[in-house]
């Protein structure tokens, strides 16, 4: 007996009647609620650990996967049912937002706060900061400070509407930073699409705070050390990792499945690359996750 048909299948079934039962405006669920409820999943998920007894587990997996349909409903129709909110998705916002790069700055600090999108960092630029955004939820704009060395930026959205639903979202932003400074960055995005390449660029840490998203960061070398740390809900994660870098991963417990190929489990939930203790440049990942699919692979 293979409990996870049953978690997979409660899931389906109840999300799918969910989406019908609202369809029909039979149904009103408030994701403030319903969020609440992903600490069920980890104990579900613990309590199944405790017995052998399929019947049981299987049961406890049927729980989980109604939890998890409830809460993925609620995430995707919360918007709808609150009629203060705005509904004109209609104005587009077409934006190019730059710094310019201040000599000598040797660490800058990176500030990104957005809500649902797509939001990818993929090219550099000459400026310190650049950002090109096109999205019809409002304006984005550019916060700065200098001392001596050291720059703050925040890239956020000024005077956010509130949508209802996806249909019809659009709220795009490719960023660019400068290769000079050395880089603190951090993420703190809703339900989105994150692309980040950070190859290019000499990192000491990376913070990602993240709702339902789909996540991509591909880590570079050129960082003596770099530590990153990602949180998420329910959530897709990839992190490529060099493999001239030794790499720590801390393991927090979580509910879905991951993926360490290259690494070995030291226990305590930390995982090691090969190379860790030999290697002169080191990459720490702190994952810490909801109900997620977690993927750290070397390259």
């Amino acid at each position: 007996m293979k409990t996870g048909r049953f978690f997979w299948g409660a899931f389906f079934v109840v999300l799918g009647l969910l989406l019908l039962l609202h369809n029909l405006d039979f149904v009103r669920v408030d994701w403030s609620f319903t969020w609440r409820l992903w600490p069920v999943l980890l104990i579900v998920w613990g309590l199944s650990k405790f017995t052998d007894n399929k019947p049981i587990r299987a049961g406890l997996m049927v729980l989980n996967g109604i939890v998890l349909g409830v809460m993925l409903f609620g995430f995707f129709s919360f918007e709808w049912f609150n009629p203060d909110w705005e509904t004109d998705t209609t104005t587009r916002y077409t934006q190019h937002l730059s710094e310019p790069m201040v000599s000598p700055t040797e660490r800058a600090y990176f500030r990104f706060e957005a809500g649902a999108g797509k939001f990818v960092m993929e090219t550099t630029s000459n400026d310190l900061v650049e950002a090109h955004t096109d999205n019809n939820l409002g304006q984005f704009v550019i916060d700065k400070s200098q001392d001596d060395e050291t720059a703050n930026v925040t890239l956020r959205m000024r005077d956010r509407k509130v949508f209802r639903g996806f249909r019809g979202l659009r709220n795009h932003a490719d960023i660019r930073l400068n290769t000079l400074p050395t880089w603190n960055m951090r993420f703190g995005v809703g339900a989105c699409k994150l692309l980040l390449d950070l190859t290019p660029y000499k990192t000491e840490k990376i913070d990602v705070d993240a709702g339902v998203s789909m996540i991509r960061i591909k880590l570079g070398d050129r960082s003596e050390k770099t530590q990153v740390r990602v949180k998420t809900g329910v959530s897709s994660v990839r992190i490529d990792v060099p493999s001239s870098v030794g790499c720590e991963i801390r393991d927090n417990a979580h509910v879905g499945s991951t993926s360490y190929d290259g690494f070995s489990e030291t226990g305590d939930g930390y995982w090691r690359s090969e190379n860790f203790a030999s290697a002169s440049k080191k990459i720490y990942i702190d994952v810490q996750t909801g109900v997620t699919s977690v993927r750290i692979e070397r390259y």
